[in-house]
């Protein structure tokens, strides 16, 4: 029997396939936020938050906690290099590394009962961060073009202001608790990571910002040009910020509750400039 096609059934199909791309589109800006937010603010920089309390209960020491953010920063440097240059073969790789790093260090962390054991897993962690923002360029430099990818491109990356908003939430409703609060870091990190898994699972063709053909190579190499700043510029972020809130977190605690913004040292006051979302500007 011969089959016909209609010139509707073509463009309904296409119309379909339209709207699952954009469907799977935002599911990767929402994982992509979601994973920056947890990578970063969840994870990376709210070592310093807790910090406090897992001295307490650990007997983390200063000279420990020292070693494990300057080996946390060296960890996160390393796997901003590898993610930079592997992203463009093997993103969707990075993307489930940064969630085994970052969320399983966290959920280590979570039930780590010896000092060495948790120094070993946050160190660890750190390199979620690292693998996750050029894997996130890369997908979202495939998925989709023009000046509507450079937007969305922006969104994702400023995951972190809102990891560092829901970091301090859950350390205000949580510690001195603070494995739970690793524990719930480790769910979001995994959650994200599986929404932007699901999103990028089948191929897709990249749904242009307008309607008139975009010059691929040269938008190719604009993302990786930003791609390079953004890890550059992350880096010198990541480097210095968990010192400065172990220094804010410990300011607080020693001065008490009666003490406000205003009396901490300037370096603490403004890491919500300077951290919150590195590399926009």
């Amino acid at each position: 029997m011969k089959r016909t096609f209609s010139f509707g059934d073509i463009v309904q199909q296409s119309r379909g396939q339209g709207t699952r791309q954009r469907r799977s589109q935002r599911l990767l800006v929402v994982g992509g936020v979601g994973l920056i937010a947890a990578c970063y603010g969840l994870v990376r920089l709210a070592y310093g938050l807790y910090l406090p309390d897992v001295e307490v209960e650990l007997g983390l020491d200063a000279s420990m906690a020292g070693v494990v953010s300057g080996g946390a920063s060296a960890m996160y440097c390393a796997a901003a290099i590898v993610g930079f240059f592997l992203a463009g073969r093997i993103p969707r790789i990075l993307v489930a590394g940064a969630a085994s790093t970052a969320g399983g260090g966290a959920l280590g962390m979570a039930v780590a009962s010896q000092v060495e054991g948790f120094a070993a897993f946050a160190i660890v962690s750190s390199a979620g961060a690292g693998l996750a923002s050029p894997a996130l360029v890369e997908l979202l430099r495939r998925a989709v073009s023009g000046d509507r990818g450079q937007r969305l491109q922006v969104v994702v990356n400023a995951g972190t202001g809102p990891g560092l908003v829901l970091a301090g939430a859950l350390a205000l409703l949580l510690l001195p608790d603070w494995r739970l609060a690793w524990a719930a870091a480790a769910v979001v990190t995994f959650l994200s990571a599986f929404a932007v898994l699901t999103s990028t699972a089948l191929p897709s063709t990249v749904l242009p910002s307008s309607g008139r053909a975009t010059n691929c190579s040269r938008a190719s190499e604009r993302c990786r040009a930003e791609s390079h700043r953004l890890a550059v510029s992350r880096s010198s972020c990541s480097a210095t910020c968990p010192s400065i809130w172990r220094r804010r977190a410990s300011f607080a605690r020693s001065a008490g509750s009666r003490r406000t913004c205003a009396s901490l040292p300037r370096s603490g006051r403004c890491w919500s400039c300077s951290c919150a979302t590195p590399g926009v500007s």
